[in-house]
């Protein structure tokens, strides 16, 4: 059963990610770390990086040298890990998008890919 219902294009492009967890006094901390964007569609993304994260877990993620791209939030459903790499592999669903980061999204895939 084919679980994708909109195109996903594989790509290899650098991205940076902000990584917030919940300190105990109740405050967020922040951590920036680098990962590759694997592949990307209208609604997630795949990104691989040398970094454990979790699932449920929200990551901004920031295209390197795309401005047109706003920062997009994901939240990771999938981890593999990927050997003999020591990586592993995020799917993540694009979450909290608003409607201009959507269509900044949508016109990116669409001069990138022509889809």
């Amino acid at each position: 059963m084919e679980r994708r219902r909109l195109d996903r294009f594989g790509m290899n492009i650098p991205v940076m990610l902000e990584v917030h967890q919940w300190e105990g006094d109740g405050s967020f901390k922040g951590q920036k770390i680098e990962g590759i964007l694997s592949d990307i569609s209208e609604k997630g993304l795949g990104i691989i990086s040398k970094y454990p994260l979790a699932i449920e877990m929200f990551v901004q993620i920031t295209i390197v040298n795309e401005e047109q791209i706003l920062p997009l939030i994901g939240k990771i459903i999938r981890i593999e890990i990927l050997e003999p790499n020591e990586q592993f592999k995020y799917g993540c669903i694009l979450s909290g998008t608003s409607l201009s980061r959507q269509l900044a999204l949508q016109d990116y895939i669409h001069n990138k890919f022509g889809a």
